[in-house]
Formats: structure tokens, sequence, C-alpha cells
């Protein structure tokens, strides 16, 4: 699951991502994997790690993550996010299988703003007119925060290239305020 999860999320691979979603329906309902049964046993998960109210909101046509048809939140996403950093059992596994802004993936050549002491552990997604950025900066001293920026409809006017800029200013001010200000525990 580790090597899959590296192809999804630090690689982009979406074939990965849709051949996970058809897994997990396989697995959870016994049935051929499908987009239905494996979207089904997303919302599941997601009810089950961060509550009924995202896994209503939550719409999905594929497993491919940025697709026409599906529907999510920077609230959901961070709270997904957040609730990986507090699982000591499946969190470093899917926390590790992020990008690291500056070093690997899709992020390798970003975030030279961000401050050296700060880790940035994310996923991007693209199709045409949406660009978005999520994941979790960390300070070393352990304390951390998620984060979700979700750019739509972009356009000549406001292109992916600022869209991938705001991301990165938003990640870089993230970055800096965790390392100079004291972090409560929980954020709502």
């Amino acid at each position: 699951i580790a090597t899959l999860l590296d192809r999804c999320n630090t690689d982009s691979q979406n074939l990965y991502a849709e051949a996970l979603c058809k897994l997990l329906g396989n697995s959870v309902e016994g049935e051929p994997g499908s987009w239905e049964n494996g979207t089904r046993v997303m919302r599941m998960i997601l009810r089950e790690r961060i509550g009924a109210r995202h896994a209503q909101d939550f719409i999905a046509r594929d497993g491919s993550g940025m697709s026409r048809g599906n529907r999510i939140t920077a609230e959901m996403t961070t709270d997904w996010i957040a609730s990986f950093d507090r699982d000591g059992r499946l969190g470093p596994t899917f926390l590790e299988s992020l990008a690291v802004m500056g070093e690997t993936g899709t992020v390798r050549n970003r975030g030279a703003d961000v401050p050296d002491r700060a880790l940035v552990q994310c996923k991007t997604g693209y199709i045409n007119g949406v660009s978005c950025l999520s994941g979790l900066v960390s300070a070393p001293d352990g304390r951390s925060l998620a984060f979700s920026v979700l750019c739509n409809d972009l356009s000549a006017k406001a292109p992916v290239s600022r869209a991938k800029a705001f991301q990165d200013a938003v990640v870089t001010l993230v970055a800096k305020r965790l390392q100079t200000t004291e972090i409560p525990a929980a954020v709502d």
C-alpha cells in the first residue's frame, strides 16, 4: 500500500488512485471493484475519520482525484490530512507518501520562499482551469498545520502560474506563522 500511495501522492499517477478506489470497493463490498462501490467506501471512510457532514458533502464520480464531477472542500481536505497527522498507526504511511515541497514529486521545484526548517508534505491537483495544493506544514518542534488551497475557474486572466504562486505564498505564510507563534493543539 505504501508504494501505491507514493505513486498516487508523490508522483500524481492517477491510474494508481483509480485502481485503489476500485480495490476499496472490492475489498469492503466483496463485489468487483467499480467507481460506485469504491466511492461508497470512500464516503464511509470519510464519515468514520472526519464526520458525517464531510461524508455527506463529498461527491466522487471516479477515483482519480481531480475530475469535473468530483466535489470536495478545503475544510474537508484539511480535516482529512489533520486526521492522519494525529493517527500514529496510519498517519506515517500516508504522510510519507506525500511529495516534499522543494525536494520530490510534483512540488520539487516549488516553495523557494518556505523557511528552510519547515517540512511541507503535500499533494497537487490539476485539470484545465483548476489547480490545488493541500498538505501539512511541520515545524522542527513537531507542531504542524494542515492547509488546502483550491483554485477554480482559472483563465488567461488568472492563469495556473498565478494560482501556484498564490498557493506557495499561503504555504510560506503558514510555515512562518508556525515557526513564530504558539499554535493551539486544535484549531477549528
